[in-house]
């Protein structure tokens, strides 16, 4: 009896480990168990890459007009897109990333500055000398998208042009969407189309208002503002993209790009 139930009990823990393989819709490893390993390949790919410490310190003597991406882990994605094809843009622009929060947003709605915490004149000295552009990527808010006027302003006064990208593409989890909709067709992987047009079903829908009101606040102030909506989905086919041509996420949470992800997003904005 005691070895029955020893046998029935070690059967099922290799039916539970062989299902976990069975389901690998994040090439052969789940994102819902690693997805704190894939932000810091994200992070690791330029920002924190060694190699790239002293290149990335300044914009050195490389052509082009010279950009800026500020903004918070929103930011990080698209610097890393945009790095990671700097050279498909034919000498036109060099990116360079400093570290800045939604809160410093938030402050020049208040006051109309940043305060010494907050001014990328003096958080980043060098590369803000240097910048011709700053663009900006944060996880906008209602607060912090009424704040962008005055953003756009106090940088303007400081003979820089400012770009504004609206808030990325966002869902409850990518990879718990993926999760329930592989266990809903039996573990096998579904048409790409469902897919796209599952994860469009599932955006946050609270992200396009303030899409909507930075948009406009935007253009008010005679600047450029950039929705990632073009490349995040196919917007007249109704689709928004999960898994690169491998099957890979292209997401390791709500809405950050895993490693596949700016190569793929990277191509798209790229073909736009």
């Amino acid at each position: 009896t005691i070895f029955t139930f020893g046998a029935i009990a070690l059967l099922m823990l290799v039916s539970i480990g062989m299902l976990g393989l069975i389901y690998q819709p994040a090439a052969h490893h789940s994102l819902l168990r690693n997805w704190k390993k894939k932000q810091m390949e994200s992070y690791a790919l330029f920002l924190r890459n060694p190699a790239l410490t002293e290149t990335l310190a300044t914009f050195g003597n490389e052509p082009g007009r010279r950009v800026l991406v500020v903004g918070d882990s929103h930011a990080k994605d698209l610097f890393n897109v945009l790095y990671a094809y700097r050279d498909s843009f034919g000498g036109r622009f060099v990116f360079r990333h400093p570290i800045y929060g939604l809160d410093c947003i938030r402050q020049y709605g208040a006051t109309g500055d940043a305060g010494d915490d907050c001014d990328l004149e003096k958080i980043s000295p060098v590369l803000f000398k240097q910048a011709d552009v700053l663009l900006v990527s944060v996880r906008w808010d209602e607060s912090a998208a009424k704040a962008a006027g005055a953003f756009i302003n106090y940088y303007r006064n400081k003979g820089k042009q400012v770009v504004i990208t609206g808030r990325t593409v966002e869902y409850p989890n990518a990879p718990t969407v993926l999760h329930r909709l592989f266990w809903a067709n039996q573990m096998q992987p579904p048409a790409d189309a469902d897919i796209r047009a599952a994860f469009r079903a599932n955006r946050l829908p609270e992200v396009a208002p303030v899409n909507d009101l930075l948009r406009s606040i935007t253009m008010q102030h005679d600047a450029i503002y950039l929705d990632k909506w073009d490349y995040g989905c196919e917007v007249k086919k109704q689709e928004c993209f999960a898994l690169n041509e491998t099957g890979y996420p292209l997401h390791y949470d709500y809405g950050h790009y895993t490693v596949e992800g700016v190569k793929f997003f990277g191509q798209r904005l790229v073909d736009i």
